[in-house]
């Protein structure tokens, strides 16, 4: 596909997109009383609203005036939208099934929100029933800048405190309804993601680079394995759940990483345009119980939802091409051949690489899958 074709110049391109940012906080044990009063208040607004238009059979329209419930105005507001969310389901189903919320959150509205050096604040309700602004000491390390970065450009739309694992987290949804200007693209690179090599870039004008270590990876998996089988054999089950989400951690933090270390290299060599597999039915492939394991363990999704986004971040526009037979397919003559090993050899005209770059290859060449 020539550039032309790949790219409309002529046209502007509006992107609406959501990402979540995810901050550690500290709360006092005055602010917990609160929040967990907040919580259980907002649910049970929530709960009356949607029993009130389930039996109305209609929406109804509130504002905070309307009610009483001693929360402040922002959360108000957001749990009369989140009431008019389970009507509308209830609505769907005919109103035959009154939805009914279990879950003790805070939500404010994004505007409430204001990120300091190592702290947030959000509003609070007082002794004396009014909203006031608090501060709450936050975990922000080396990310508070980019936080920041991100509120001063991304419109704060959400903010959700709760309780996960004995740990307050706060969640920020951000959108992006930038518009980008007409892209000219005078570079563009292929990836290729896979199990022992996380990461194979190739770019049009012939760089290569390896990014990760699976093998590595994957020996610190079996680590964490072994570690919960021999927590479960002295029956310490709590301590197999902490390990568990201590391994979740360290593979979040490791996608992070390859993600970076690829961005960064695409804007060390000018790379406009990404091009990336559309990997699906991964968990389906029927293989023996040794690949299976590894096929289940392998964050694919989330590795290429953190390119994604992190490409956005940078400039970058990613397209997604088909998948099949990119690891199989001669670049040359085209002919498709199996290979057992990490090197790739050609029956029909001889061509001899490492498979990785050849599926790296095919991603670079191959068609855009049309959203």
């Amino acid at each position: 596909m020539n550039k032309a074709n790949l790219l409309k110049e002529d046209t502007m391109r509006k992107n609406v997109k959501y990402r979540t940012v995810k901050i550690k906080i500290f709360p006092t044990p005055n602010q917990i009383e609160n929040l967990n009063h907040m919580a259980k208040e907002r649910t049970k607004l929530i709960n009356e609203l949607i029993e009130e238009m389930v039996e109305a059979k209609s929406r109804i329209y509130k504002t905070t005036k309307d009610i009483d419930t001693p929360l402040p105005s922002s959360m108000k507001n957001q749990a009369i939208r989140e009431a008019y969310k389970y009507h509308d389901i209830s609505q769907k189903r005919g109103y035959h099934l009154k939805p009914i919320v279990k879950k003790h959150i805070c939500q404010w509205q994004g505007q409430t929100l204001k990120v300091y050096d190592d702290a947030i604040s959000v509003t609070f309700l007082t002794a004396d029933g009014w909203g006031r602004a608090q501060v709450i000491k936050a975990n922000l390390n080396s990310r508070g800048d980019y936080i920041r970065e991100q509120l001063r450009r991304l419109q704060a739309m959400l903010v959700t405190i709760k309780k996960i694992n004995n740990k307050w987290i706060a969640m920020i949804v951000l959108k992006d309804n930038s518009t980008l200007e007409p892209l000219k693209v005078e570079n563009i690179a292929g990836i290729d993601l896979g199990i022992k090599c996380p990461i194979v870039v190739k770019t049009s004008n012939g760089k290569i680079k390896f990014i990760g270590n699976g093998r590595y990876l994957a020996f610190r998996r079996r680590w964490f394995r072994s570690k919960r089988k021999e927590l479960i054999n002295q029956n310490k089950s709590y301590l197999v759940k902490k390990i568990a989400n201590k391994e979740e951690r360290w593979m979040r933090e490791q996608d992070h990483q390859l993600s970076r270390e690829l961005v960064n290299y695409l804007k060390e060599n000018d790379v406009r345009l990404l091009k990336m597999e559309k990997l699906t039915g991964i968990r389906d492939i029927k293989t023996d119980k040794k690949n299976t394991l590894r096929l289940h363990q392998w964050s694919f999704y989330r590795l290429s939802q953190y390119i994604q986004y992190k490409c956005e971040d940078a400039g970058i526009q990613v397209e997604l091409v088909n998948p099949k037979y990119t690891s199989q397919s001669c670049p040359k003559c085209k002919r498709k051949n199996k290979t057992n090993t990490r090197t790739y050899r050609c029956i029909q005209c001889g061509y001899v690489s490492h498979r990785d770059i050849i599926g790296a290859t095919n991603v670079l060449s191959a068609t855009t899958i049309t959203k």
